[in-house]
């Protein structure tokens, strides 16, 4: 299986085949299920009155992709080996995921059909894995004659290249698909009875059941009147290969339902016929052989081969150490081919590595990208070592781009895109020229005009300069003027200063006499002073003496009074005394 189913699965159911097998009225069945078919469809035309029930973005996409391989939906037969690894495809995956996305949202089931993605499915896969994306595959097949008449009225395509691509595209289909849940769909089945038809498809690949509402129209649908080409029993024929008969046979037989282990290895043995066949009669072998040749200093030579496939190939020869070699012719492929060598490495018995260029070849031209277009039928590189070495190992990456009638495609198609690279860069390179003229006449006429005003304000600075000068040179003379008339004034005031400083020394010299003869009449003044109150002090003191012991005798006297019972006696003995005490407090104080 693609990935572990989980919560988050959602489910495509992909409709594969060959073109011209069915897949539309299969996908316009499967729309009446109720899944997204996305938001771009395409219309219906002629060969499809019913509708082609495909995307249109992803029509688009698988177109590009196709382009990028150099291939068409009618010419796939030539696609390399495991391209899909290619470090060159791998900037269309974020491209399909952006595609996926827009179309069909990040949620609920869908429906894609292309038969493009028949060949293209193991690009897809690996999307589907990181979106988890789980695909339920219904594999479209049709009578290959019926497919071969239908293309033959709508493309004009012969006979065999139709029989070519039925079995290649189905034979892809089948192989790409086995990992997945899957059924075989015969268009007849279909046709003949549609409802049966979808109930097995419905429960086989866990489908959404027919809803009652939808019955009718699925009835409306499937119209057996547009198939337009029927064959009858199939005539064998003998310039027909056998391994065409046997797949139809093998899918018949696989109606409605998957291929067991044991049809899977039938499935592999007519691919391998196929493969053989198909080399064969396009005037290619089966397994390339890129060959070398080693010439050594006595111009003998010895060939070795390897085998390769038609992508990428890791190339390693091993030549004879007992001779050394001077140099050696490459001869990657005996076809028409546009390929890329890479990465050419060439070792000595003692483990150096020699450098080495390419010195000749007979390629049409080579490419800036080291792609190599040779239109010969016999491509050679000559590698030309300089000096004669036993060698250990000669080494190299090819990648073969296109073979046969895809050289000449290639080559006009590289062509046709350096040319539109290089038209392109020109227009650019003339926008661009215009552009820079366009901005050099602006920013000329600019500059044109900044020098005129700057030269006008120059001029109007100058004279403001002169004007200013001139008020300047005035102001100086002022103030030379000025200065004069006050060092003048300053000189007088000085020397009136000094006559006064002086005069102010006399008299300061005249108060300080005064003020010492003061100082000293002053002094003898207070000695004067000091002498007096001594005595005056001292007279008091022996007064006061005096007065305290008067004092002291009189209140003795009081006392003896006061305690006489004759208060009047006492009273009028006292009061002389009261009075007496009186006067002396009053003088205390």
């Amino acid at each position: 299986m693609l990935s572990i189913e989980n919560k988050n699965t959602r489910y495509c159911i992909l409709i594969l085949g060959m073109h011209r097998s069915g897949t539309s009225a299969t996908s316009g069945c499967c729309s009446l299920l109720g899944y997204k078919m996305g938001k771009r469809i395409v219309p219906p035309g002629e060969p499809n009155e019913k509708g082609y029930f495909e995307n249109d973005s992803i029509n688009r996409f698988n177109e590009e992709l196709l382009d990028l391989l150099c291939a068409r939906w009618h010419d796939t037969l030539h696609l390399p080996e495991y391209w899909w690894k290619d470090d060159r495809i791998k900037p269309m995956q974020t491209k399909l995921v952006k595609v996926l996305l827009d179309e069909f949202d990040s949620e609920g089931d869908f429906i894609i059909k292309d038969p493009r993605i028949s060949v293209l499915l193991p690009f897809y896969l690996a999307i589907f894995k990181e979106l988890s994306i789980l695909p339920k595959v219904i594999i479209n097949f049709r009578n290959p004659f019926e497919v071969a008449a239908s293309l033959k009225k709508r493309d004009n395509l012969s006979l065999s290249k139709s029989l070519l691509l039925w079995v290649d595209t189905n034979l892809k289909a089948e192989f790409y698909s086995r990992s997945l849940p899957r059924l075989f769909l015969d268009y007849n089945s279909l046709l003949a009875d549609p409802a049966a038809t979808l109930k097995k498809i419905i429960k086989d690949l866990k489908l959404s059941k027919l809803t009652k509402e939808k019955k009718p129209e699925l009835g409306l649908f499937i119209e057996p009147r547009l198939k337009h080409h029927a064959a009858k029993a199939i005539q064998k024929d003998e310039e027909i290969p056998k391994l065409v008969y046997q797949l139809y046979e093998l899918l018949e037989e696989l109606n409605l339902q998957d291929a067991e282990p044991k049809q899977q290895k039938l499935f592999d043995g007519i691919n391998q016929q196929f493969l053989s066949e198909f080399h064969f009669f396009n005037g290619i072998d089966k397994t390339f052989n890129p060959r070398i040749k080693a010439i050594d200093e006595q111009n003998a030579s010895k060939t070795y081969s390897a085998s390769l496939s038609t992508g990428t190939n890791k190339i390693q020869f091993f030549p004879d150490q007992s001779i050394p070699i001077a140099e050696f012719w490459i001869y990657p492929v005996n076809q028409r081919a546009a390929l890329q060598l890479k990465n050419l490495r060439v070792k000595t018995t003692n483990g150096e590595t020699l450098p080495v260029e390419r010195s000749e070849t007979n390629a049409e031209k080579t490419l800036d990208d080291g792609i190599m277009i040779f239109e010969s039928e016999f491509p050679y590189l000559r590698i030309n070592l300089g000096q004669a070495s036993i060698l250990s190992e000669i080494s190299f990456d090819l990648w073969f781009l296109a073979f046969s009638d895809f050289t000449y495609r290639f080559s006009v198609k590289k062509r046709n895109l350096y040319e539109s690279d290089l038209l392109s860069n020109i227009s650019q390179l003339q926008t661009e020229k215009n552009n820079l003229i366009t901005s050099h006449n602006k920013t000329i006429a600019k500059l044109k005009n900044e020098v005129s005003d700057l030269h006008h304000k120059n001029i109007s600075l100058i004279a403001v300069h002169d004007q200013t000068i001139a008020k300047l040179e005035n102001e100086v003379r002022d103030l030379h003027r000025i200065n004069d008339n006050l060092i003048i004034d300053h000189f007088t005031l000085i020397t009136k200063l000094e006559s006064k400083i002086t005069q102010l020394q006399i008299a300061i010299d005249g108060l300080i006499v005064d003020h010492e003869t003061e100082l000293k009449n002053l002094e003898s003044e207070r000695s004067l002073i000091e002498s007096e109150k001594n005595i005056q002090i001292k007279n008091l003191k022996s007064e006061n003496t005096k007065h305290a012991k008067e004092l002291k005798f009189s209140n003795d006297q009081l006392q003896l009074l006061m305690g006489s019972r004759s208060w009047k006696i006492g009273r009028s003995i006292t009061w002389p005394i009261r009075k007496l005490k009186e006067k002396y407090r009053s003088n205390e104080e």
